[in-house]
């Protein structure tokens, strides 16, 4: 039984006590039903819940499952394959930044197949100039001027070859970040005038220069910004006619300034303009290579701006020429 026993209190004295008993037979007998059943239960419900934890468990963990699959088969010759979307939770978002990063990579891997293949082709091509100048100096008794003829081939040919190793490895520091910037207020006129002195004296004799203000300065480095200017008017002069006209501008552009190459040359076709800062990426491949061009001079000249806060836009029309923009912080 239990009993519960409530005392009366009149003033300071206990004048009586009520008391309530309650059998606890029944409160015995549910307490063991319930103790019984909990004992049967509870093993069954934590089996149900494991199975079912591990069943949901593996479905969430699927597409990480498939990630680490896919990442640990992956090669550099199947680069393309990706791994199914689905849903909009944060498992498919790492399955779409697993695919993107996929895509990154695939296109640097296809850039840097592209690079090798067009430098071995570059190379070997005064190479092989050089070995026929020097194999048929070397095939009987030349005279002195075939002597001579082999030898400004083979001149010819390792400075083709110096060049293109040049504009590679100023490529390679580019990439690796160990380009050695000097970025200090010059003075737009001051570099206008260098660039043009680091020309062949014919060449800038066809080339119209259009004074600055004298107060016009920007910020970059000068020997890059110097390389920068000379490849563009390189290419400006290599695709004019000597007719035609080639001028070099400047001018302020709110907190930027823009130096301008223009040209009325043969032009460049729309559809070329996007991909001419890719690498040994020719619009007319025969005639860039025969005016000695590798491909590479828009390349550089972005490389070189890009890592001094700089830009290049260009606008051509075919048969009317074209101008390249290049863009500076103002000093």
């Amino acid at each position: 039984m239990r009993v519960l026993s409530v005392p009366w209190q009149h003033g300071d004295e206990t004048v009586g006590v009520t008391q309530l008993a309650r059998p606890m037979g029944e409160f015995d007998s549910l307490w063991r039903r319930l103790l019984r059943a909990a004992l049967v239960l509870l093993p069954v419900t934590l089996l149900v819940a494991v199975a079912g934890g591990l069943a949901l468990t593996e479905r969430a963990l699927r597409p990480v499952a498939q990630v680490t699959r896919a990442a640990a088969e992956l090669g550099a010759e199947d680069l393309g394959r990706r791994l199914p979307v689905a849903g909009d939770d944060e498992l498919a978002e790492l399955a779409r930044t697993f695919n993107a990063m996929l895509a990154r990579l695939q296109a640097a891997f296809e850039q840097q197949r592209r690079f090798t293949a067009d430098s071995s082709h570059e190379l070997r091509t005064p190479l092989a100039r050089v070995k026929l100048a020097t194999s048929m100096a070397l095939g009987g008794p030349p005279s002195l001027d075939e002597y001579r003829e082999a030898l400004t081939v083979a001149d010819r040919g390792a400075n083709a070859m110096n060049k293109l190793i040049d504009q590679l490895l100023a490529l390679a520091r580019a990439d690796a970040g160990q380009l050695v910037l000097e970025v200090e207020p010059l003075a737009v006129a001051e570099v206008l005038a260098n660039s043009l002195d680091a020309i062949a004296p014919a060449a800038a004799a066809r080339v119209t220069l259009v004074p600055p203000p004298a107060d016009l300065r920007l910020l970059a480095d000068h020997d890059s910004l110097t390389r920068v200017l000379v490849n563009l008017l390189d290419n400006a002069l290599r695709h004019t006619p000597p007719e035609g006209h080639v001028t070099l501008s400047a001018a302020a552009a709110g907190e930027r300034v823009a130096i301008m190459v223009a040209d009325d040359g043969e032009g460049i076709a729309p559809e070329h303009l996007p991909h001419l800062a890719e690498r040994f990426y020719r619009a007319d491949a025969a005639r860039s290579r025969r005016a000695g061009g590798s491909g590479l001079g828009l390349a550089i000249v972005a490389s070189l701006l890009a890592t001094q806060e700089g830009e290049l836009h260009l606008d051509s029309e075919p048969g009317r020429g074209t101008r390249a923009t290049v863009s500076l912080p103002a000093a």
